[in-house]
């Protein structure tokens, strides 16, 4: 006649290690998550400086060329 409160008590520890589980795993994505997110914004923020970079070089060829075409 014990046994039945004993499992009932068993079923609400498991359910509680569960739910730290499930609470647990989910605070990880949300870290990776929130990581990967700003690694997307340095990249975009290094892929806009050497855009930046390409197009000054273009520039200077352009002129070069013009130069180089009058001379």
């Amino acid at each position: 006649m014990h046994i039945h409160p004993m499992q009932e008590r068993l079923h609400h520890v498991l359910a509680r290690m569960h739910d730290a589980q499930v609470h647990e795993a989910i605070e990880q994505l949300n870290d990776v998550t929130q990581s990967n997110a700003a690694l997307v914004e340095e990249n975009t923020a290094a892929v806009k400086t050497l855009d930046d970079q390409v197009q000054a070089l273009r520039q200077q060829i352009n002129r070069f060329k013009l130069r180089h075409v009058r001379t």
